[in-house]
């Protein structure tokens, strides 16, 4: 059995290629005391940084996600629910697939974000 997987420095890498070369924004990992937050992105405008951040919840591989007819859907708990309802930024959820190098994101708010009763 493997100790090591990449498939998540996959999915962070990804995401932060897209930021960098396609928005041309701030992409800051978060390294210290990951709580539900893999990093912060900031807006720039015509080469200025504007002080406007927004923070990402990167999820990588179909293991995470259950797909249903042009869906994806992620079953998270209470608690990460609670967190990203309660934080200060704007939450990006973020799913890449490596299988197919493609990369999906939905804001964490209503109506996105449901409370079922199981997974």
């Amino acid at each position: 059995m493997s100790r090591y997987n990449t498939t998540e420095r996959l999915g962070i890498n990804a995401v932060e290629q897209i930021i960098l070369k396609e928005l041309k924004w701030i992409f800051r990992e978060q390294f210290i005391a990951d709580m539900g937050i893999d990093a912060q992105i900031e807006v720039v405008c015509n080469g200025v940084p504007t002080g406007q951040l927004l923070a990402l919840q990167i999820k990588t591989g179909a293991s995470h996600f259950r797909e249903v007819d042009d869906a994806f859907i992620y079953y998270c708990t209470n608690v990460h629910i609670d967190y990203w309802r309660g934080h200060s930024l704007p939450i990006l959820l973020i799913a890449h697939f490596p299988d197919t190098n493609k990369t999906y994101w939905v804001q964490v708010s209503p109506p996105f974000v449901l409370p079922t009763n199981s997974a």
